[in-house]
C-alpha cells in the first residue's frame, strides 16, 4: 500500500491548529485552507503549483504567530500597549513601597527586650527584599492580565490612529500613581507582616514581649492572606490602568473584600486571630476588657469593608467625567 505524504499545506495547517483550542480547530482549518487555495489560484502565469504553494505559506508567516492571531493571544508577557505604564509604575512602587515597609519593620524590630541593631538591620534587609519581590511579581501579573484581557481591537497593531478618532475624549482618571502606590504599599506592608509573623508581629507590654497574632495562623492562614493581598495589589494596578471604577472592577473588589474580611472576622470572633496571652497581658497592663474591644474591632472591620464595597459600586455607576 503506497504511503501518502502530507502536503506542505497539510503540515502548515496542522502546525497552526494544534496551538488552538479544540473548539476552534475545525473552523480555522477550513478558513486557512480556503485562504491558501485562493492565494495559489491567484499565482502568476508560469509559476508551478508547488512553488506557488510555498510562496502562499511563506506569506502567511510563522504558524505559531498565526495561531496567536487566531486565538487573539499576544506572544509576549508585557506588550507595547502597556509596557511604558508598566515600567513607570513598577519603578515608582519599587522606589517607595519596599523602603517604607522595611523602615517600619526596622523600627518594630528595635522595640522590646533583647532587640539589637544588628538583628533589626537583618530584618530590614530581608523585609526589603521580600517586599520588592512581592511588588514586582504582582505588578507583573496585573499587567500580564491586562495585556491578555484587553479587547484585540484596542491593541495598537490592529487599531491605528486616524483623523476620524479626534472626537473620542478619554474619561478623567480617578486613580493616580500616588494613590496606586499608597494602595500597593499598604497591602505590601500587611503581606510583609504576615510573611514574618513568627518573628516580627510582637509587642512589648509591661516589660515582656508578647505575640500580636495567634501562632496558629502560621503558615496556612498567613499565606492565604498573602495571596489575597497580592490579588488586591493586582486590582490596584488594574484600577490605575483602567482609570476609573467599572462594574467588573467593583465585582472583583467585592470578591476580594469577602475573601479577606470573611476569614478575618471568623478567626477574630472564634479567638484564632489574636494571641490569647498577648490579649491577657494587654488587658492587665492597659486595664481594658478584651471582649467588648474585640466586638468593636469586628464591627469596625465589617463596617469598613461594607463601605469600601458600596463606594466602589457607587463610583462604577456614575457617568464618566471627561478629561480636560
Amino acid at each position: 500500500m503506497p504511503v501518502v505524504t502530507p502536503s506542505l499545506t497539510d503540515r502548515y495547517v496542522a502546525a497552526v491548529i494544534r496551538r488552538l483550542p479544540a473548539d476552534q480547530q475545525d473552523d480555522v482549518a477550513r478558513e486557512l485552507r480556503a485562504t491558501i487555495e485562493d492565494t495559489i489560484d491567484a499565482r502568476h502565469p508560469g509559476v508551478d503549483e508547488l512553488a506557488a504553494e510555498r510562496d502562499a505559506l511563506e506569506s502567511l508567516g510563522d504558524p505559531a504567530r498565526l495561531a496567536a492571531d487566531y486565538a487573539n493571544t499576544p506572544g509576549y508577557l508585557i506588550g507595547p500597549a502597556v509596557y511604558v505604564d508598566y515600567v513607570r509604575l513598577l519603578r515608582l512602587l519599587l522606589a517607595v513601597v519596599p523602603t517604607v515597609v522595611a523602615v517600619v519593620t526596622f523600627g518594630a524590630s528595635l522595640i522590646g527586650p533583647g532587640a539589637s541593631v544588628a538583628g533589626a538591620l537583618r530584618s530590614l534587609a530581608g523585609t526589603w527584599f521580600m517586599t520588592a519581590v512581592q511588588v514586582a511579581f504582582w505588578v507583573t501579573v496585573a499587567y500580564a492580565v491586562i495585556e491578555r484581557s484587553a479587547d484585540p481591537a484596542d491593541r495598537p497593531v490592529q487599531r491605528r490612529w486616524s483623523i476620524d478618532r479626534l472626537d473620542e475624549l478619554l474619561p478623567a482618571r480617578e486613580f493616580t500613581l500616588a494613590s496606586t502606590a499608597a494602595g500597593v504599599g499598604f497591602y505590601g506592608l500587611l503581606a510583609a507582616v504576615l510573611m514574618a509573623l513568627p518573628t516580627v508581629a510582637t509587642l512589648a507590654v509591661g516589660g515582656a514581649v508578647v505575640n500580636v497574632f495567634h501562632p496558629g495562623l502560621w503558615p496556612l492562614w498567613s499565606w492565604y492572606f498573602v495571596v489575597v493581598l497580592g490579588a488586591c495589589m493586582v486590582l490596584e494596578v488594574v484600577k490605575y490602568r483602567t482609570g476609573r471604577w467599572t462594574p467588573r472592577l467593583a465585582h472583583l473588589n467585592l470578591a476580594l473584600s469577602l475573601a479577606f474580611a470573611g476569614p478575618v472576622l471568623g478567626l477574630l470572633l472564634t479567638g484564632r486571630l489574636l494571641d490569647s496571652q498577648g490579649l491577657a497581658a494587654a488587658q492587665t497592663h492597659f486595664g481594658f476588657a478584651t471582649g467588648p474591644s474585640i466586638a468593636v474591632l469586628a464591627v469596625l472591620i465589617a463596617g469598613l469593608t461594607a463601605w469600601d464595597v458600596v463606594d466602589a459600586y457607587r463610583r462604577a455607576a456614575r457617568p464618566a467625567r471627561v478629561a480636560g
